[in-house]
């Protein structure tokens, strides 16, 4: 092997034009083969073979549920539900108004039906405890949405103060609200603004069982 290194280093040597010449013609074929034999396939079903049984079963179902095909799905992340769910509807009407992209955008978790009879799904203890929190709110919901904006919030909040002067144990109900309200005003003066979840306030543990995501 070393015999053959010299000698083939020798006659590289002795003939150095004719070989830059070559290896330049080698370089270029290679660099048209790579352009146009090599690409990046995205598609991770094409890394196996279609002759599987299981990708045979995937190409058929493909055939039957065209609507599943080329499916985008984007998750929304967010602190609290109406964030989540405001920001899901902001991507939907975007992504609407581009029909030459986007064929069809569907948001399951925000079917109208659900939106009107999502309650009548509760077991009816959970039903039951966002119903009675939701009765014992009626007074302070009543003052909101007669003024729904900062001056009814904190007329709300001054029946609340009255109505503790009457009957202090009576302010235990509403004591999570308070410290919800609480926490976003004092987060405003600390110039980290964080919005108010009203479903967290009326569900209570039952508005996180949806999860972070839409």
């Amino acid at each position: 092997m070393e015999i053959l290194l010299i000698r083939l280093v020798g006659h590289c040597r002795r003939h150095a034009v004719p070989v830059l010449l070559a290896a330049a013609v080698l370089v270029t074929l290679a660099g048209g083969l790579a352009a146009t034999r090599l690409a990046m396939m995205t598609d991770t079903d094409q890394l196996f073979s279609p002759d599987l049984p299981w990708r045979q079963r995937a190409m058929a179902f493909d055939q039957l549920f065209p609507q599943f095909r080329d499916l985008l799905v984007a998750v929304i992340d967010a602190d609290s539900p109406e964030l989540a769910d405001a920001t899901a509807a902001g991507l939907a009407a975007s992504l609407q108004a581009e029909p030459s992209l986007i064929t069809t955008v569907r948001r399951p978790d925000a079917l109208p039906f659900f939106a009107r009879e999502g309650l009548l799904f509760l077991d009816q203890a959970a039903l039951g405890q966002v119903l009675d929190r939701t009765i014992d709110a009626q007074p302070f919901l009543g003052q909101l949405a007669a003024d729904p904006g900062t001056r009814g919030l904190f007329a709300a909040l001054g029946l609340l103060a009255m109505g503790a002067q009457r009957d202090p144990a009576a302010l235990d109900a509403y004591r999570p609200a308070l410290d919800a309200f609480h926490q976003a005003l004092a987060g405003v003066l600390a110039g980290k603004a964080r919005p108010l979840s009203w479903s967290r306030l009326l569900g209570g543990g039952l508005a996180e069982q949806a999860g972070r995501f839409r």
